[in-house]
């Protein structure tokens, strides 16, 4: 096998590595943008039932 080869195989492998690690620390970096975001739609769905559950539970 070639010097150049392995030389040209290392340097893919660490390419690929670095790739992985990049994209870790993406998907990582997005998943916290992306939460609260989620949450908030969430959250105002969430506030007229509670409200609504509330003013029931009060009225009785």
């Amino acid at each position: 096998v070639s010097r150049e080869w392995r030389v040209g195989q290392e340097q893919k492998r660490v390419k690929s590595r670095e790739a992985d690690k990049t994209t870790r620390e993406w998907s990582i970096v997005s998943r916290d943008l992306f939460c609260p975001y989620c949450l908030v739609p969430v959250l105002y769905y969430l506030v007229p039932v509670v409200h609504l559950v509330t003013e029931l539970v009060l009225m009785h």
